[in-house]
């Protein structure tokens, strides 16, 4: 396989409160610079005290790629304290808002999420059983479609 024969891509993030007629005026620059598909996420505030799923926003986003022409790869889940799947009392409420994103994504045909299994920084004697509570989160989630 040559690199002429791959897929270019492009990763970017808009404001889920954000018109996204900006958007719709990039997609061409983004086709005219042979960009065929994206990662995209919506921006969060990573320091909040709860996360709530913008569906609406995410169906908008994705379709506004979509109906440009540019495929969605995947989707850049958000991540942050309060969300952490690999700390025990979070990890629900982590998984409960990347189960929501995999349900929209998958009704608008994007079959891949990216996902950070913790947040950092995470104290050496903690390490061990975080890891643990991110893989059985992650387990969660993959039962969970």
């Amino acid at each position: 396989m040559t690199a002429s024969s791959w897929k270019l891509g492009y990763s970017t993030a808009w404001d889920a409160q954000r018109d996204l007629y900006s958007l719709r005026a990039m997609i061409p620059h983004y086709r005219n610079a042979r960009v065929d598909c994206v990662e995209t996420a919506i921006e969060w505030e990573w320091n909040v005290q709860s996360y709530t799923l913008h569906d609406e926003a995410l169906k908008r986003l994705i379709g506004t790629w979509q109906d440009g022409g540019i495929q969605v790869w995947s989707v850049h889940v958000p991540g942050g304290r309060v969300i952490d799947i690999s700390k025990p009392e979070y990890a629900q409420a982590g998984i409960d808002l990347v189960s929501g994103y995999m349900a929209v994504c998958a009704r608008m045909g994007v079959d891949k999420i990216v996902l950070h299994p913790s947040y950092e920084p995470i104290a050496p004697e903690e390490r061990a059983q975080r890891i643990q509570t991110s893989q059985d989160s992650v387990r969660k989630l993959y039962r969970s479609d």
